[in-house]
């Protein structure tokens, strides 16, 4: 069984701030916490706040993100007879959060701010006395809390997801797995090789963070502390983009050669599509495909930061109905939709909304994009299909697939992948190097 992070243990360095500047962040923190549960993704504010306070919203914000089944479970078991209203609820979660995880701040001081919230969110004086009295009692159990024995409530996943990475992984991994979604994730940078300044632009990181390169990818780094992209040098310049080393995997797979002709369907953001441009330069046609406009977008100004690539082609058009005759592309990289089960560190909201009905869903679409790109795949042309996500149904069911589709899983790999490989295909894990979950598998077409 996994460790608990009992009360007194810090799960961040950010401390609180005093006065009625850290009672407007608790306030905020609330509004906050609301409209992220509702949208199903954490909503960050940094206006008008210093960075240490900015630092501790998001380390508020996020880790009652990560812990909603846990803390519901504590705020139920002592307030039994208690029904709560929503901000009420959300108030006692930031408050309980604290008293948990972030030890440097009195309990005191949290009960006041969780009042001084009350009111400032407009509470009547009758009500801020219920919060007042809420939030002593809960101080008041904090110390005697002891952890559910239901992996699904103690690390907050639902069941269903519980129940798919064990059947996926075994007991052990999963577990590893689902510690790791709590833990703080980290931002990794990649060089872009083409750009003329990158080692200018290192070296001037190098002065003002601890940059730490990655154990496996080299040109993969991040940096402390930890800063937003925008504010690290040469970011803004293409000298630098965001993505974890795990999918550079699937590039790496693909082998992209000069001379051909190389698709990627789903490819916003375009980190694999601008790796791929790295590696075979502007002596290959390079295509992306998305189905939506506004992934797009955001693609080609991620591209236009890092520097023209003259090659690259942006279509949009679904990947299950590709505008390709058939035997027409050398290598295609499927980056196929997912139920993200790799990535849950990064979206912690996104867990509470993922169904078994999704993944079924999702499964279907994924055989129509296999069908398709076996299609428009050359005899012999290589196709790597690759997720993150951790699942039966999504991964390792398709390479079972493979006859159906015209193709056979390509046993061959380039070396520097050798750590990655699981028989007949490649795996990362969160909480394994600072990766994501990512799983890749490369077929060749038969005829």
């Amino acid at each position: 069984m996994g460790s608990f992070p009992s009360r007194g243990i810090h799960f961040s360095m950010q401390t609180g701030t005093s006065g009625k500047q850290s009672m407007r962040l608790r306030t905020r923190a609330v509004k906050l916490l609301e409209e992220s549960i509702r949208k199903g993704e954490v909503i960050l504010e940094r206006d008008n706040l210093s960075h240490k306070d900015a630092r501790l919203l998001e380390n508020i914000l996020i880790g009652v993100a990560k812990n909603l089944y846990l803390l519901d479970c504590y705020i139920n078991s002592v307030l039994a007879r208690n029904k709560l209203d929503t901000t009420t609820r959300n108030i006692a979660r930031v408050a309980l959060y604290q008293m948990l995880f972030l030890s440097r701040v009195p309990d005191y001081a949290i009960v006041s701010e969780g009042v001084e919230s009350a009111r400032e969110l407009g509470f009547p004086e009758s009500k801020c006395r219920f919060v007042n009295a809420t939030l002593h009692r809960l101080t008041e159990a904090a110390g005697e809390l002891q952890p559910p024995d239901e992996l699904s409530i103690r690390f907050s996943h639902p069941k269903f997801v519980v129940k798919s990475l064990v059947e996926y992984l075994g007991e052990e991994q999963a577990l590893k797995v689902i510690e790791a979604d709590n833990k703080p994730h980290p931002t990794f940078f990649r060089i872009n090789k083409l750009h003329k300044e990158k080692d200018r632009f290192i070296e001037k990181v190098k002065k003002n963070f601890a940059i730490s390169f990655h154990r496996w990818f080299s040109e993969y780094f991040t940096v402390s502390p930890n800063v937003t992209p925008n504010l690290l040098p040469g970011f803004a310049e293409g000298a630098f983009t965001v993505q974890n080393p795990a999918f550079a995997i699937p590039v790496l797979l693909l082998e992209p050669k000069k001379g051909e002709l190389t698709v990627e369907v789903g490819t916003a953001p375009g980190g694999k599509l601008s790796l791929i441009a790295e590696i075979v330069g502007e002596d290959a046609e390079i295509i992306g495909i998305d189905i939506s406009a506004d992934k797009l977008n955001i693609t080609q100004k991620n591209l236009a930061r890092l520097g023209p690539v003259k090659n690259i082609s942006l279509i949009l058009a679904d990947g299950a109905s590709l505008p390709f005759p058939d035997r027409s592309v050398e290598r295609l990289l499927i980056d196929a939709p997912c139920s993200s089960l790799g990535v849950l560190s990064k979206f912690p909201l996104a867990r509470y909304r993922k169904t078994d009905e999704d993944i079924e869903r999702l499964a279907q679409i994924q055989e129509k994009l296999l069908l398709e790109g076996a299609r428009v795949l050359k005899k012999d042309g290589v196709l790597v299909f690759s997720t993150c996500t951790l699942t039966k149904r999504e991964n390792t069911d398709k390479i079972l697939l493979a006859d159906r589709f015209g193709l056979s899983v390509d046993k061959s790999y380039p070396e520097r992948l050798e750590h990655f490989r699981l028989k007949n295909f490649f795996q990362t894990l969160p909480g394994e190097d600072g990766f994501d979950g990512c799983f890749a598998v490369r077929f060749r077409k038969l005829v």
